[in-house]
């Protein structure tokens, strides 16, 4: 139970009230204001910062959801501010000049889809197998995953893309196993020795 004679004073910054015990060291976290919030007074701002905008503005500036935008500029530890609304609610706000400096460093991204690749739902057509399929034979080495970010509908998003050709093969593959119950080295092994040019005896 605290006594009431110790000495109850304001110490640290933003508004945080401790009591001022000697030989009691706070930590440095405990006696700054929570990040985000305004460091004079240790509550969310009663307006927006100069130069910033708000998750949707940068939702459309990175071409994302909102809520994915939250998490990406989190994850970049971009700057953000809390301002209050009415509700009591607080409202997220972003650094500008950030958010425009982490959009610059996200890699081109593709308008249309190059023919020699397609998606992770024309893969499952044309094999008709199931995700957890497809991506078991990517972690196995069979088929070879490419990360691009490409425009569609909502936005910019990244996708999973893959090489047709070895699609192709897989699926030719999958049918030789069918019926003749031969493992993926052996198909390849026998594809290699089908392309080799003939040797000529000399």
């Amino acid at each position: 139970m605290l006594r009431r004679d110790l000495p109850r004073t304001l110490i640290g910054v933003g508004g945080i009230r401790l009591i001022n015990i000697p030989g009691v060291a706070y930590a440095e976290t405990t006696l700054k204001a929570a990040k985000g919030m305004n460091e004079l007074t240790g509550k969310p701002y009663k307006v927006p910062p100069e130069g910033s905008i708000t998750s949707a503005e940068a939702a459309r500036i990175l071409h994302r959801g909102v809520s994915s935008t939250y998490h990406f500029l989190r994850k970049n530890k971009v700057t953000y501010y809390y301002v209050e609304k009415r509700g009591g609610q607080a409202r997220t706000y972003w650094k500008h000049e950030e958010v425009l400096k982490v959009e610059s460093k996200q890699p081109k991204a593709e308008l249309v889809v190059p023919q020699e690749l397609i998606t992770a739902r024309d893969v499952l057509r044309i094999l008709n197998v199931v995700r957890s399929t497809l991506y078991r034979y990517v972690t196995s080495g069979k088929i070879t995953e490419i990360r691009r970010r490409v425009m569609t509908t909502r936005g910019y998003r990244h996708q999973s893309l893959f090489i047709r050709s070895e699609i192709m093969k897989m699926r030719a593959w999958r049918n030789a196993r069918r019926w003749q119950n031969i493992t993926w080295q052996e198909y390849r092994r026998s594809r290699e020795k089908c392309i080799q040019p003939e040797q000529v005896e000399s």
